[in-house]
């Protein structure tokens, strides 16, 4: 009998035991399966340019400290900033039990570059200090409907020359053509990647969009496009050999043609996000010629120089501005330091040396000032001497050196002694005490002195501004939890006191005569104002998406087709900002500014 109590006794400690032990692993299964984490895009199709979504979620029964990466690097697609997080929390009662579920999603806003099947790998989340990986996602990319030859849309780069010297200047021209007869369905024209240029000194042009070049028509096999200027750079290629400037990529919203037609027999138009990329161009460099002669920096162009001075007539320390100006059609920023002579009967200060590049009638010049001043020694007869410059001309095909000549300069004494410091320099030695001003002897008037604080008004006003204060306080409060309990009329009231914002950005930048800045600015407010109705980012809006956002807040249809007309008028204006006048950007202003008035009573709950 003993011995089957001991055996129960030991079988009772074993359950306990097992029980236990079988606890902890629930325990631990129960923990793991708390946070759950993975990654989902909102298509697994897209065309070259076009934009996916990549959400990565984390489900938990709390609120966690969550970390992803600030951006992902994946082959053939480009990735924006992460954005976020988005957070939610639900609750739910099963079974008696109270259940809670945290939702935390990040975004990456991804575009394909290149067609083929691309794999979004697997992206690394830490989850209090625990890392989790989501699954990898595979995408189909497929090539953009108008990225052939000839087609409604086209990036042509024009290039001013295609055989050079190494270091001579070409002018790159990227142009967006579009058929005339499609050109009005064209909106969201964006530049998805700038041009790199490989083995080019590259100077972008940023007062192209400035100079009056108006949208021209040309006719290509028949066919009427309608040529926007897009960017315009000048290159010098850097070494010889054959170069390649690289092609740039467009994208855009077209209405294309879906195959079917209408009751009437018209095709049926659907907008489809597209890009467009530019071919590229090849250029020859050659070397230049063997045994430069000496002061050779490696300009290349043709150039002229010139020697200027503010005077010639001065007294002794009265100082002089003295500028020696290269122009011409070369890279004057590879010019480098001039060889000047030394100054004996000058003291120089350090100069000054500015580049720039301008057009004029169509032609790219680069202009360098080289700027000193300099200061005279003595009364007398001074020279500035001259100074050459050597540079080698694509056109002759030779080097060649040009100069200045020296500047006379009359030095007058000013009736003051100048005495030289013993490193060289100079010190004026004047007359003094000649401007001493004594202090007047004698008080002409008296003022009463006896006035006190306490005899001002706004002594006594300034006790009741504690109560203002409080009363102030109070009622911003109140504001606030009202503003609260309603978030989407909170976010709608902070949309519209941003697009009021931008529309007297708009209305300032044209009245600087801006139009294209204004033009922007109108654009903004109104797609800032729809993606805030659509508790969405501007960044994806398409024309389909801002009539479905405007037709689920119940904006009349004619409102919606006018509010589509004008952000249209705005993308053309934008791409070709001098083909519309001031009076017609005024115009586009005051329709905006009605159009904002109109939206905001119905996108303001």
């Amino acid at each position: 009998m003993v011995r089957v109590a001991g055996c129960m006794v030991r079988m009772h400690t074993c359950g306990r035991i097992f029980i236990g032990v079988t606890g902890l692993l629930l325990l631990a299964s129960l923990g793991r399966a708390e946070v759950q984490v993975f990654a989902r895009v909102d298509r697994n199709q897209a065309q070259v340019g076009e934009q996916v979504v990549l959400t990565v979620a984390v489900v938990s029964q709390k609120p966690l400290s969550v970390q992803v990466p600030p951006t992902l690097r994946i082959s053939g697609v480009t990735c924006s900033q992460v954005r976020g997080p988005a957070t939610s929390e639900e609750m739910s009662i099963s079974g008696g039990r109270l259940l809670r579920r945290a939702t935390a999603e990040y975004a990456y806003f991804l575009t394909a570059e290149r067609a083929g099947e691309i794999e979004i790998p697997a992206i690394p989340v830490t989850v209090e200090g625990t890392q989790f990986l989501t699954q990898p996602i595979r995408l189909t990319v497929g090539k953009s409907p108008v990225l052939e030859a000839g087609g409604p849309v086209q990036v042509r780069v024009n290039v001013s020359r295609t055989t050079v010297y190494q270091g001579e200047q070409i002018v790159v021209e990227y142009l967006l053509y579009e058929e005339a007869v499609a050109s009005s369905r064209i909106q969201n024209r964006q530049l998805v990647r700038d041009p790199s240029f490989l083995n080019f000194w590259a100077e972008t042009l940023e007062d192209i969009r400035r100079q009056q070049i108006p949208t021209r028509r040309e006719t290509i096999n028949g066919v009427a496009y309608n040529v926007l200027p897009i960017l315009r750079y000048v290159v010098f290629p850097t070494r010889a050999g054959t170069l390649t400037v690289p092609s740039i990529t467009v994208s855009l919203v077209a209405a294309l043609p879906t195959g079917a037609r209408t009751i009437w027999g018209e095709p049926v138009l659907q907008p489809r996000q597209i890009s467009v990329s530019s071919p590229e161009r090849t250029i020859e460099s050659r070397a230049l010629p063997a045994n430069p002669p000496a002061g050779f920096s490696g300009a290349v162009g043709s150039f002229s120089i010139t020697s200027e001075v503010d005077r010639t007539e001065v007294a002794e320390g009265d100082p002089i501005s003295w500028k020696v100006i290269i122009e011409g059609d070369g890279n004057v920023k590879s010019v480098g330091d001039l060889r000047i002579p030394d100054l004996p009967d000058f003291r120089a200060y350090d100069p000054k040396t500015t580049a720039s590049f301008t057009v004029t009638q169509g032609a790219v010049r680069g202009k360098l000032v080289h700027e000193r001043v300099v200061m005279p020694l003595h009364a007398g007869i001074s020279q500035i001497p001259g100074t050459t410059f050597t540079f080698f001309d694509p056109r002759t095909r030779q080097y060649r050196t040009i100069a200045v000549e020296a500047k006379k300069i009359t030095v007058t004494a000013n009736g003051a002694a100048v005495a030289h410091t013993p490193a060289g320099g100079q010190m004026l030695v004047k007359e003094v005490g000649s401007d001493i001003r004594y202090i007047q002897p004698d008080v002409s008037s008296l003022e009463d002195e006896s006035w006190r604080l306490t005899d001002s008004p706004l002594y006594w006003v300034s006790y009741g501004l504690p109560v203002a204060w409080v009363l102030l306080a109070f009622g911003v409060r109140a504001r606030r939890i009202r503003m609260g309990a309603n978030p989407a009329r909170m976010r709608a009231l902070g949309a519209a006191g941003e697009a009021r914002r931008r529309l007297k950005v708009a209305r300032l930048a044209l009245e600087k005569n801006d139009v294209h800045g204004g033009i922007q600015a109108v654009a903004n407010s109104l797609t800032e104002l729809v993606a805030a109705a659509a508790n969405t980012t501007a960044a994806g809006l398409t024309s389909s998406r801002i009539s479905e956002v405007l037709s689920e807040k119940q904006v009349p249809e004619d409102l919606r087709k006018e509010v589509l007309a004008t952000l249209a008028q705005c993308d053309e204006i934008r791409y070709a900002p001098t083909s519309a006048s001031a009076d017609a950007a005024r115009a586009i202003y005051e329709k905006g500014l009605g159009l904002v008035r109109q939206l905001l009573r119905y996108l303001v709950p």
